[in-house]
């Protein structure tokens, strides 16, 4: 009897965990954006000033690619400035001062195989460059 009542207990205790990240990202299965960008308004303005009209596309691409490798939600992808880095990202998500989350999910990791993949670009010149650096070294690149 006690076993049903800790299995039923640990189910309520995993559902509430998807249905409160469900209610702070909109999307189910999605993690919400760390503080610091969750808190911005649209940088789109921000991008289309810093980027031309052809750049902007692989600009798209490349915040659609950090998005899906941190399982952030898409539809907030302009929220990243022109001048974040990757790096910056990764370590709003995870703090050093937060000694319990030791291991990540391999964001950077499955990140810098889908940028090598996609765009044929080396993960030692992307980790330390902004975003809008990084869009502009894609334009220059042939897109696959």
């Amino acid at each position: 009897m006690t076993w049903y009542l800790l299995l039923l207990l640990l189910s309520v205790i995993a559902a509430s965990s998807i249905l409160w990240d469900w209610w702070l990202s909109g999307r189910l299965f999605c993690k919400p954006l760390p503080r610091p960008y969750r808190d911005r308004h649209s940088q789109l303005a921000a991008w289309e000033r810093t980027c031309s009209d052809e750049v902007m596309d692989k600009t798209d691409a490349l915040l659609q690619t950090l998005c899906e490798a941190f399982s952030f939600n898409p539809d907030d992808r302009y929220r990243f400035s022109p001048n974040d880095r990757i790096m910056d990202v990764y370590r709003a998500c995870y703090p050093r001062w937060r000694f319990w989350k030791i291991s990540d999910c391999m964001e950077i990791e499955s990140l810098m195989m889908d940028i090598q993949r996609r765009f044929q670009l080396s993960d030692t010149e992307v980790l330390e460059m902004t975003l809008a650096e990084v869009a502009e070294l894609m334009s220059s690149t042939q897109y696959l």
